[in-house]
């Protein structure tokens, strides 16, 4: 692993400890499964959260799957404070693999609360195995209700790895919710994914889980948005 991102992490983990804290702990989080086509290979795997406290809080994530004959796996790390009526602001780092090469990420994150609408952000930087450069995702949320939201998005890191999304998730019962994700961009790049989701933290519509408990889980997601470079550091380690 990366000394920066181990760095990064060990920053992040004293800033939680330094962080104000309720004298009641919350806890929250979430269980994904995903399954799916990208690039004509198969997808399936999934991944945890554990979040600890509701405005100022600590969120582990971790990640393992399989794309065709690769395993990818990770780790991350985030804290946050947040107003569910308004906003979230945060930091993240996060180490994640496919197959031995390394994909680091650290940067600021941010949601904006307008009614049925989000506005969510992230900003930072990627490091690793690949080539050392900034990177960008932006997601508009509307929650036409409660219980469903519709996503509309992109993500920039290189010329290799720009991109476009939509997605959609829906509350089945309880905590149980199904989503999909479609995305394209360049190179040919395509995927189609689509899974559930189990919510545990209390009683909550979809919207309210979004706002009050687990962020998303970034580890799968990222290894996506960087996966031609990632590619390309792998047939050069073949040569």
């Amino acid at each position: 692993m990366s000394r920066r991102i181990v760095f990064a992490l060990a920053v992040l983990s004293f800033l939680t400890l330094a962080w104000p804290t309720t004298s009641v702990l919350a806890f929250s989080g979430q269980l994904h499964g995903v399954y799916g086509q990208v690039e004509s290979e198969e997808l399936e795997g999934g991944g945890a959260s554990l979040v600890i406290g509701s405005r100022f809080g600590l969120q582990l994530d971790g990640a393992y799957a399989e794309l065709g004959e690769d395993q990818l796996k990770g780790i991350g790390l985030h804290i946050f404070n947040r107003n569910p009526e308004r906003y979230l602001v945060g930091l993240l780092a996060d180490h994640a693999e496919l197959q031995d090469v390394d994909l680091n990420r650290v940067g600021l994150e941010g949601e904006l609360y307008a009614g049925s609408f989000t506005l969510s952000a992230l900003l930072g930087h990627q490091i690793g195995d690949i080539d050392d450069i900034a990177f960008s995702v932006v997601d508009l949320r509307w929650y036409p209700g409660a219980n469903l939201v519709l996503v509309a998005g992109g993500s920039l890191a290189d010329s290799e790895d720009d991109r476009v999304h939509l997605g959609a998730e829906y509350l089945l019962m309880g905590g149980l919710s199904a989503y999909v994700d479609l995305a394209a961009g360049e190179n040919r790049y395509d995927h189609a994914l689509a899974g559930l989701r189990y919510y545990f933290g209390g009683d909550k519509e979809l919207m309210q889980r979004h706002r009050r408990d687990a962020v998303p889980n970034p580890i799968i997601s990222n290894v996506l948005q960087g996966l031609a470079s990632i590619r390309s550091r792998q047939q050069e380690l073949a040569r």
